[in-house]
């Protein structure tokens, strides 16, 4: 009876830390959850440039990147050293690195005095105003449906939301065309006999907060 009381305290110890991290992928949003994990911080590299959801990341704001919550889902994060917080806002993906899940603005790892370490998250509530729009396509076109998510002139921004829909979703490619003599890379996701399939996927990231068309090639 020892023997067996034993394993069961090893395997229910394993189960409460495997509970202490947040859940990874698809985008979750909540409200009162709080872990542990791994935070860095990110700046000068990407001022000014645009974050996946589209707004222009500002180093010096209450931000954050971070795998899988969808954009607008905002975070308390504390320095459990000496209890220093911020509130900050999901509003880019990364890190893309093994072993972090966050990266606060300049700002925010100023505030609370981490620049490479474990932090506490608090789950809050979300600005919703961050959801996006499903476009559908006209009526026409006898190919796959796809998903597109935003069409860019700079190679480098369509690489970055690439990258990020990459953490969470498979099949995601650039195609690169020229319009009116300009080139242009867009981002794709996903290959659909199905517009109602395809349809599906789109509302899945409008709703994390990707501006969303469904085409036809």
């Amino acid at each position: 009876m020892r023997r067996w009381a034993a394993v069961l305290l090893v395997c229910l110890t394993a189960l409460t830390a495997s509970c202490a991290h947040a859940p990874q992928g698809g985008g979750t949003a909540g409200r009162g959850k709080s872990y542990r994990c791994v935070a860095t911080w990110y700046g000068p590299g990407f001022h000014g440039n645009r974050t996946a959801s589209g707004a222009v990341y500002d180093m010096d704001g209450m931000t954050c990147a971070h795998r899988t919550y969808p954009f607008g889902q905002r975070l308390r994060v504390t320095n459990p050293a000496d209890g220093r917080s911020c509130v900050v806002v999901v509003n880019d993906r990364g890190p893309f690195v093994d072993g972090r899940e966050i990266d606060l603005s300049r700002g925010a790892s100023r505030t609370i005095g981490v620049s490479f370490g474990e932090v506490i998250i608090e789950e809050l509530d979300r600005d919703m105003s961050y959801i996006k729009t499903v476009h559908m396509p006209a009526s026409g076109g006898e190919g796959q449906y796809r998903v597109q998510v935003g069409a860019f002139a700079d190679p480098e921004n369509a690489g970055r939301i690439k990258m990020g829909l990459e953490l969470n979703y498979a099949d995601v490619r650039i195609d690169r065309v020229n319009v009116g003599g300009a080139d242009v890379n867009r981002v794709r996701v996903g290959q659909f006999g199905d517009k109602v399939m395809a349809a599906r996927l789109a509302s899945r990231l409008a709703n994390e907060g990707y501006e969303t068309w469904v085409v036809r090639e």
